[in-house]
């Protein structure tokens, strides 16, 4: 609940008040809510040894009014200095290019505008672009009674996962599960010989959200030489397996060890083509939603899996192939 109130104010004709906003935000940081929030859990759920109860949490949420106060103040001083503030350089374009296997990203070269580029910081955040959406909660509660855990003992947050020095523009991320969405963002950290005067001095990084990116990137496995080895997985679909298809993308059909260039048709047991599927970016895989040309949900039934115009790396001509999958509702 927020309540604001100004004045009295003595106010004649043509007599005006000015009004200055500062929003702050504090607390305890996200680690320590974390770690101690599962202690509070399990107190809470009656555990044995669990001691940390209701009037230590609450303690200790009050601790985070500091962090509120300081903000506030680097407010007020800011704002007392009339907003004269260093400012952080520039975050640089970013391009992310998906590769086999990797994924590719390249910036523009700040260096040669500014001679007080220190050197960059790369983040990555796996899952979705933000922290905590409804989808990834879901999937941790689904995968872990404590809720706080991916089954891989990571929680999806933006993380730094390298830092380059000021004359490289780019970076090869090789650290990739295959299919795996992440998402990138790169800052510039200066020298800190701008900022040598005020509350805090040294070197300014500049801000992760001028140009993380929004689109998912995945990396992929090379196309293969040959139509030989096709499959669809899961084979057979059944749509009650829920979490074990594709996490929470439950329509999601894979084709694998697709040649690098083809066109994928799908055709049901009588021959209706459902849904004409353009290959064409090198991979192996290619997903299906389920989706038919008539945006429908595919029905139970059989059906096949029909590459055509198969093309290897070099563009040379490969068989067609035939895969019978089905789908169960």
């Amino acid at each position: 609940m927020v309540y604001k109130a100004f004045g009295p104010y003595n106010l004649t004709l043509g007599d005006t008040v000015n009004i200055v906003y500062a929003l702050g935000a504090g607390g305890i940081s996200r680690e320590v809510a974390e770690e101690k929030g599962k202690e509070w859990l399990s107190w809470y759920r009656g555990e044995a040894g669990a001691t940390f109860d209701d009037a230590q949490k609450n303690a200790l949420v009050a601790t985070g009014r500091d962090s509120l106060i300081q903000t506030m103040d680097r407010a007020a001083w800011a704002w007392n200095r009339g907003l004269d503030v260093v400012n952080p350089l520039p975050s640089p374009d970013l391009t992310i290019t998906e590769g086999p296997n990797y994924i590719n990203l390249s910036w523009t070269d700040l260096d040669a505008r500014f001679p007080d580029v220190d050197r960059y910081r790369i983040y990555r955040k796996r899952g979705s672009f933000l922290h905590d959406t409804d989808e990834e909660l879901e999937s941790i509660i689904r995968e872990r009674s404590d809720g706080m855990l991916w089954p891989d003992g990571e929680r999806r947050k933006w993380r730094v996962i390298a830092e380059v020095s000021a004359n490289q523009t780019d970076f090869v991320d090789n650290d990739v599960i295959r299919g795996e969405p992440y998402y990138y963002a790169v800052t510039v950290i200066d020298d800190g010989s701008r900022n040598t005067s005020g509350l805090i001095t040294g070197p300014l990084e500049s801000s992760i959200y001028t140009n993380r990116s929004t689109l998912p990137a995945t990396s992929y496995q090379p196309g293969e030489g040959s139509t030989d080895n096709i499959r669809v997985v899961p084979n057979p679909f059944f749509a009650s397996a829920g979490d074990f298809n594709f996490s929470d993308e439950t329509n999601k059909l894979l084709f694998v060890n697709l040649p690098p260039f083809a066109t994928l048709r799908i055709y049901t047991a009588t021959g209706d083509l459902v849904k004409t599927i353009p290959h064409t970016n090198g991979s192996a895989d290619n997903f299906w939603d389920q989706v038919t040309d008539f945006n429908q949900l595919a029905a139970s039934g059989v059906y096949l899996l029909h590459v055509s115009d198969a093309r290897d790396a070099d563009q040379n001509p490969l068989p067609n192939s035939i895969t019978k999958f089905v789908i169960v509702r």
